[in-house]
């Protein structure tokens, strides 16, 4: 509770590129402390598991000044919740208090998973454009029979390279969460 897997503030013109990230309250926070996140390239990379997986909101600086994130370019991404997450959670989240996160746009990201109470939580924000968004919040169950670590379903319309999630209190023996 609480964790933040990175957190990113006060960057200017930078190039970011993220790979996995999991496990965290907020997986990557974007936000500058007093000063800006502004005009950077991002490309998100995988998150799952976090309660919030992407989120723009900027901080007051100790001396008063409030922080901001604007002009940024996220692209793709693969950012899954899943039923378990917990409440309040969202894939991304924008809070600009006094409108300080504006004109940032989202490149193809896709946001999966049945766990979100919404998609995108904006609060404060303006003008935050999202192009070609996959959005994909149902969970397709198949029921199963299991013998070791086989699992077997009849009639399932799967095919070979599709991307199987098992959700079960108990896995069964040689299956593991993530694999």
């Amino acid at each position: 509770v609480g964790s933040v897997g990175y957190r990113m503030a006060n960057c200017n013109k930078c190039f970011v590129r993220f790979g996995r990230v999991s496990y965290f309250e907020r997986g990557i926070h974007f936000g500058g402390k007093g000063e800006g996140f502004v005009y950077c390239e991002v490309h998100l990379g995988n998150h799952n598991y976090c309660r919030v997986p992407i989120s723009l909101i900027p901080e007051i600086a100790t001396t008063g000044e409030l922080g901001w994130c604007n002009d940024n370019s996220f692209f793709a991404g693969n950012i899954q919740l899943y039923p378990s997450i917990g409440p309040n959670a969202c894939h991304i989240e924008i809070d600009g208090t006094v409108s300080t996160v504006a004109s940032n746009s989202f490149f193809a990201p896709a946001l999966e998973g049945a766990g979100a109470e919404y998609l995108v939580k904006f609060k404060n924000a303006i003008n935050n454009t999202f192009y070609a968004a996959h959005h994909e919040t149902g969970v397709a169950a198949i029921p199963v029979t299991v013998s070791g670590d086989t699992l077997t379903a009849l009639s399932h319309g799967l095919v070979v390279g599709d991307l199987l999630f098992v959700y079960a209190t108990v896995m069964p023996t040689g299956i593991f969460d993530l694999t």
